[in-house]
């Protein structure tokens, strides 16, 4: 689902232009972002949440993570179809 709605060529969502190369690669890295953070915490083959924190500090960085990411996709903007 990241793959299609971020990609390069026919993306349905960006947070910028996309004219530049560091803008393509700023959101090449945001989708990167996106589906690490996914697999980090959920395993696909069995379907069930890890849960890989050790203590308190890793919950608050997770969630902080989540929160920047969460913050990114509100500033996204719909590319329209063409």
């Amino acid at each position: 689902m990241v793959d299609k709605v971020f990609s390069i060529d026919k993306p349905l969502l960006a947070f910028n232009a996309l004219y530049t190369e560091t803008e393509k690669s700023e959101h090449k890295g945001f989708a990167m972002l996106l589906k690490g953070c996914f697999g980090y915490v959920r395993n696909p083959l069995g379907h069930e949440p890890k849960l890989l924190w050790n203590s308190e500090d890793d919950a608050a960085d997770q969630f902080t993570l989540i929160s920047m990411l969460h913050r990114k996709l509100d500033q996204c903007f719909k590319i329209p179809l063409s």
